[in-house]
């Protein structure tokens, strides 16, 4: 891929992302709940926690990505 197809697919994948990493919050809080209930166990929060944890370095790995075919655009435009 060009550095420009990088940027403008880029920034889909960090809205999906975004979105997996609001999910992932929401079902790990839902989790927190439960337990602490006594309804699920502590296994079932950890899993959802690592989840929630994936999610948000995935995100944080497209914002990189993003950053760096910025970083060549602005280089390459010479700005």
């Amino acid at each position: 891929k060009t550095r420009f197809q990088q940027l403008t697919s880029g920034k889909s994948r960090l809205l999906s992302a975004t979105i997996a990493v609001d999910e992932a919050r929401e079902a790990y809080y839902s989790e927190e709940q439960s337990t602490k209930l006594g309804v699920t166990s502590l296994e079932d929060l950890l899993l959802s926690e690592i989840l929630l944890t994936r999610s948000e370095i995935n995100k944080i790995k497209i914002v990189f990505d993003l950053q760096q075919a910025r970083i060549w655009l602005d280089y390459v435009v010479g700005n």
